[in-house]
């Protein structure tokens, strides 16, 4: 397609929490690989909410699940910023990839209320230079039995597939190719 040489490194892993991701990215290693990077891709966000969306269901209060969901934002601001402070030292050129989420729990209004909110919180990025959102909550909106995979949570290979060309979509070197 590109017949360019890539380079992969990740960060992350399912599972992981913003606050456990930022805590990642601030190793050495991780540090030097995003100062290089050209394209940063960022899905986070999506375990903190289904925490505290099971936490719920579990019986906590509502109270408590804004206290997680302000949190989990001031942590993913936060590392947002960290990143974009950490880009302005490289002379690399490069651009951030920032996706909303996406609602695993369609049948819930009150879940698609607070991703609802969380994105919202995202798409006040859209601002920072480099920095571009990826609006997956409408790519997935109405698809989700078809685009997640069987836990109803992780997209299966159609939803990975559908991300894949959105954020291609998103990359200005790949615009102007």
């Amino acid at each position: 397609m590109w017949e360019e040489r890539v380079d992969l490194y990740t960060i992350a892993r399912s599972g992981l929490t913003v606050e456990e991701i930022a805590t990642l990215s601030s190793h050495p290693r991780s540090l030097q690989s995003l100062v290089e990077a050209e394209v940063i891709t960022i899905t986070a966000g999506g375990n903190n909410l289904i925490d505290a969306y099971e936490d719920v269901m579990k019986g906590k209060s509502l109270s408590s699940l804004q206290d997680q969901l302000k949190e989990a934002q001031r942590d993913f601001n936060g590392f947002i910023q960290s990143l974009l402070t950490l880009k302005k030292k490289s002379s690399t050129p490069y651009f951030i990839l920032v996706a909303t989420l996406y609602n695993p729990f369609p049948e819930s209004q009150e879940a698609d209320a607070w991703i609802r909110k969380v994105n919202a919180s995202i798409k006040k990025l859209n601002h920072y230079p480099h920095l571009h959102i990826i609006d997956l909550y409408s790519l997935f909106k109405g698809k989700e039995k078809e685009w997640l995979s069987r836990d109803g949570v992780h997209p299966n290979d159609k939803g990975y597939e559908a991300m894949a060309c959105a954020f291609c979509e998103q990359t200005p070197s790949y615009q102007s190719r």
